[in-house]
């Protein structure tokens, strides 16, 4: 049950007696064109919304709880590239439901395609009846062997409350092909660990400068 929502504010009304005392003749109503205001609280009635589970029965393996209407594609910003250069993967999902929540695809990588955690973001759009957009996730991939590197198919598992059923979508395996560049070879044939971005720990100490170079 959605609460009600409140205001408080003041409304016009007609005054219907004058003030008898002569000295307080600048608050009478009749100065105020025989209006005056009176406080009111106004709210809007409660709102019930009836919330049905999720099917426990023939949950496809994957289903990380994305529910709406999505499609899935993916792509690399170039198709071949040189050993230790990085290449951007971007897998992207559009559809209608709550982009915002949606959670990270699933990929396989190679052993010789070192990868860090992606940066997402999404585009929204809100309407009387719906809420659509995407959501994109982008990495960042290092070739660190030679070859064609081949990213299997990239599979997305959702609940599609239009046809009350889980639905699966898939994009096509994509090959990136990579020459030996001019940097040494690290990690060949070696699975590399998944490599995570830049963080911030350790918040509670901040060094200050005691002097300024200029600026």
């Amino acid at each position: 049950t959605v609460e009600p929502m409140t205001i408080s504010t003041k409304i016009q009304r007609e005054s219907r007696r004058r003030s008898r005392d002569p000295f307080d003749i600048f608050n009478d109503p009749f100065f105020s064109l025989g209006q005056q205001l009176e406080p009111m609280q106004v709210e809007s009635p409660a709102v019930t919304l009836r919330v049905k589970p999720l099917p426990v029965t023939d949950v496809p393996p994957g289903f990380a709880g994305a529910v709406g209407t999505y499609k899935l594609r993916a792509y690399v910003d170039k198709p071949a590239t040189k050993t230790n250069e990085a290449v951007t993967l971007t897998v992207q999902i559009d559809g209608v439901g709550n982009i915002k929540t949606l959670p990270e695809p699933a990929i396989m990588f190679p052993p010789d395609l070192e990868h860090y955690d992606p940066k997402s973001s999404e585009q929204i759009r809100r309407d009387q009846q719906r809420i659509s957009g995407n959501k994109r996730f982008d990495y960042v991939v290092i070739a660190r062997a030679p070859g064609d590197q081949v990213i299997p198919s990239i599979t997305y598992v959702f609940f599609d409350p239009s046809s009350n059923t889980y639905s699966t979508v898939s994009t096509v395996p994509l090959t990136l092909s990579v020459e030996k560049g001019t940097g040494a070879l690290t990690g060949i044939g070696i699975p590399v660990a998944n490599k995570r971005g830049v963080e911030s720990i350790a918040t509670d100490i901040a060094y200050i400068k005691t002097r300024t170079d200029g600026f």
